[in-house]
């Protein structure tokens, strides 16, 4: 009977252990953010995220090659590198809370538009 308990308790226990494994594992999930490109725009899909692990789905639609970069007081948080007319490409970056640039660093392109704001609560 005592045997019996005892198993049930360290089930128990297991099963909780696994429950909260589990929910941790889904919180550190990353927010997918659709980025799309084209003369001389870039749009997001969303304009806010969590903090945290954040995927950006980059598709340019122009006829030009484009980048994207994460930019926030000067440094830079995050790249696709370039993205030839037509491409895709994902990558994902870890942000802390703040206001961030998404844009295109290629040379005269952000002054032509390619940038917006995004908000990480």
């Amino acid at each position: 009977m005592m045997k019996s308990r005892l198993t049930l308790m360290m089930l128990a226990c297991a099963a909780a252990l696994l429950a909260a494994v589990s929910a941790g594992s889904a919180a550190t999930a990353p927010t997918a953010v659709a980025v799309t490109e084209r003369e001389w725009r870039l749009s997001l899909g969303r304009l806010a995220v969590p903090h945290g692990p954040v995927r950006f789905n980059v598709a340019n639609f122009g006829q030009d090659d484009h980048d994207v970069v994460i930019r926030r007081n000067g440094r830079q948080y995050g790249a696709s590198g370039r993205i030839a007319a037509g491409g895709r490409k994902s990558f994902t970056v870890n942000l802390p809370r703040g206001v961030y640039y998404v844009l295109c660093s290629l040379p005269g392109h952000r002054s032509l538009g390619m940038v917006s704001k995004l908000t990480v609560r």
